[in-house]
């Protein structure tokens, strides 16, 4: 469900604005792990992910020339980056 929907839907959403979103498998095992604790299905891995991408989001949307958005787990936590 991650995968196939959900990330193509927000890949397809960033690739209008020609910024390439990509997100590494540690991400979307962190995402499912969270959203299982959850127990509360499908909605809950759009709500988890969307936490983390809301900011990243933004971020990238402001910084002019921005082309890759790229979410990736670093000291065990989510981060992103932007070039």
């Amino acid at each position: 469900i991650l995968e196939g929907g959900l990330l193509a839907r927000y890949r397809a959403e960033f690739a209008l604005e020609r910024i390439e979103l990509v997100v590494d498998a540690s991400v979307v095992d962190r995402v499912i792990a969270e959203s299982a604790e959850r127990e509360t299905g499908a909605r809950s891995l759009e709500a988890t992910f969307m936490r983390y991408l809301e900011d990243a989001a933004f971020e990238v949307y402001s910084t002019p020339g921005a082309r890759r958005l790229e979410l990736t787990m670093r000291s065990g936590e989510i981060a992103h980056g932007i070039s």
